[in-house]
């Protein structure tokens, strides 16, 4: 149940600063520990993009 609550808050969180760094990291961190390597993947493309503009 906290996961999920910590789960929302980020993704709302995200929502409001698409460009947080820690925030997309965070992300990450989920969905490795749901063993979603291919989201892992992308939530880091995610971030190259962000630190490459």
């Amino acid at each position: 149940m906290r996961q999920l609550r910590a789960w929302k808050c980020l993704s709302k969180a995200i929502s409001a600063d698409p460009d947080d760094i820690d925030l997309r990291s965070l992300h990450a961190l989920f969905y490795d520990e749901l063993g979603d390597h291919q989201r892992v993947a992308e939530s880091y493309e995610q971030i190259v993009r962000i630190v490459l503009r």
